[in-house]
């Protein structure tokens, strides 16, 4: 148990050992204030390329967020881009299989399906080619290359990391070494991270290198007893500081709905402070919220992190506290 004073009022910060049901859950206690934090697991956990990414100084500064967003739009292009191509490919068995005479149809499998299924493959490795370049803009590579089997016969997709021997759609049999495709993307787990999930870590990166004790991607429990989904929670010992933080990478990713949300999350939690903060800028005036927040003591809406370097959003944000 650790126990700090702020200000005349004792905070006490409890790490509970690992016999309570909840693992790593921490109680936070002071005056007006009781909170108990339970994380979720983040694959940022796990992940040496994504911490490291992460401490990245002024990665907001350059191109690394852009390129992020392009990172995850190849990935997606390449899952649907197999997605499709197995649509297409059990539209070839149908014709491959038998036509209205139950004979197979092989002309019309040549001349209408297959020439897209074909062009359909060097597409994918047209983006997974892409998925390589683009990791050369960051510390260490954020992605996975796997084979993937196509068969030279039907050019159905077959299989990833292991090629039957013999092709579902068509019958030929499969020579891994003609059939492979090695194909570069983020895993799914690195996918939902990237798509988003960075942003907080990166927050609480910047308030944890300014002394503040950060958690991150978790619930905490307020006053009514309730869970409340939390991005960012931060408390400084200096200045007696506790405050919530919402974060979001473009004014796509949001609406008026979800600052009301927050807005409740933060009153619940009795935080002094809640930052509702956007990596990108967010210039619709008609959200009704950001005139609710203005006039609320403690809440602040701010955007446009992207571009600037951590000194000056710490500067940004603390200004609003001050």
């Amino acid at each position: 148990m650790k126990s700090v004073e702020w200000r005349g009022m004792a905070i006490t910060i409890e790490q509970l050992d690992n016999r309570y049901r909840e693992k790593n859950a921490t109680i936070i206690l002071g005056e007006n204030i009781l909170l108990k934090f339970v994380p979720e697991k983040s694959v940022f956990d796990r992940n040496d390329s994504l911490r490291e990414l992460i401490s990245t100084q002024n990665f907001l500064l350059g191109e690394g967020p852009k390129n992020i967003g392009q990172m995850v739009n190849l990935s997606n292009r390449i899952k649907k881009r197999l997605e499709h191509h197995i649509q297409s490919q059990e539209l070839a068995g149908s014709f491959l299989k038998k036509d209205r005479s139950g004979k197979p149809d092989i002309g019309f499998f040549e001349r209408h399906i297959k020439p897209d299924l074909i062009a359909g493959v060097k597409k994918l490795e047209d983006l997974s080619q892409a998925v390589d370049k683009l990791e050369d803009s960051f510390p260490r590579r954020l992605g996975r290359s796997a084979p993937h089997y196509f068969c030279d016969n039907c050019i159905a997709y077959i299989g990833t990391d292991i090629a039957p021997s013999k092709c579902t759609i068509c019958g030929s049999a499969i020579n891994i070494h003609s059939a492979v495709r090695n194909l570069r993307y983020l895993e799914p787990d690195v996918f939902d991270y990237l798509g988003g999930k960075w942003f907080e870590d990166y927050i609480g990166k910047i308030f944890e290198s300014n002394g503040w004790k950060v958690w991150k991607h978790g619930s905490v429990m307020g006053t009514s007893g309730e869970k409340h989904p939390i991005d960012v929670l931060a408390a400084n010992n200096k200045t007696a500081n506790v405050l919530v933080a919402e974060c979001k990478i473009s004014q796509d990713s949001f609406a008026d709905k979800d600052m009301l949300a927050f807005k409740a999350r933060w009153h619940e939690i009795s935080a002094a402070h809640g930052f509702f903060i956007v990596l990108g800028n967010d210039e619709r005036g008609e959200l009704q919220t950001k005139r609710i927040f203005a006039r609320t003591p403690g809440l602040c809406f701010l955007s446009g992190m992207g571009g600037m370097t951590d000194a000056q959003i710490y500067e940004q944000i603390t200004s609003e506290i001050a």
